[in-house]
């Protein structure tokens, strides 16, 4: 089986609006200087006017697949994936966010989700306890899903499973949530050049695992 980063990537894009363009009528006959400071209070202005979004259940539902994906390739199994999900979605029920209307709606929901999934990992360690086979996952095949195809997904999960849990948070944070290198430095608080470090490791991890004889 081959595998290629983009095979787990969602290959979509999160535009940041910009602000409008100024008027011609605006500057016309002004001085350069004094245009340039004017052109400047006006975007400070704008700024001040749109500087909060509303995070709420509602507007996080656009960001359900991502958020769903990240959570099953992080952990690696779809029930725990989907109480992380629900976690998240009532934690903004109970309490929508405000957040600059620059920010990555999506990487700030990531960051809500890896908060509690490291939150549970820690009362895992501190409670240690036997590993079930999660049958669950196996059984739970979706409807117009090949065999094949589910065999293929299930490789590379395990494989991402198996990765230290730095280089698995690199890994699914530009192959799986889809952000770009300087968005997964912000959202791990790591510098761009550790997480594109980790993330080289973890693909070729990734790779020679799928590549090893079974």
């Amino acid at each position: 089986m081959q595998w290629v980063p983009g095979s787990l990537r969602a290959m979509t894009r999160h535009a940041d609006s910009a602000l409008a363009a100024p008027t011609l009528e605006f500057v016309h006959g002004m001085p350069a200087r004094r245009g340039a400071r004017a052109l400047r209070a006006a975007r400070r202005a704008d700024v001040a006017e749109h500087s909060e979004i509303r995070l709420d259940a509602e507007r996080a539902v656009a960001h359900l697949d991502h958020l769903y994906r990240y959570a099953v390739a992080i952990t690696g199994d779809r029930s725990e994936a989907e109480d992380l999900v629900q976690d998240v979605l009532e934690a903004l029920l109970r309490r929508p966010r405000a957040i600059r209307d620059h920010d990555n709606e999506r990487a700030y929901l990531l960051a809500m989700l890896r908060h509690r999934y490291l939150d549970a990992l820690r009362v895992k360690r501190r409670r240690p306890q036997l590993e079930l086979e999660r049958a669950g996952y196996e059984q739970q095949a979706r409807v117009g899903e090949r065999p094949d195809a589910r065999a293929e997904q299930r490789d590379v999960l395990d494989a991402v499973a198996r990765l230290s849990l730095h280089h698995r948070e690199a890994l699914v944070a530009v192959d799986v949530a889809g952000l770009s290198y300087g968005e997964a430095a912000a959202f791990l608080g790591l510098p761009k050049g550790t997480v594109m470090s980790r993330l080289h490791r973890a693909r070729a991890n990734v790779v020679a695992a799928l590549a090893a004889p079974a």
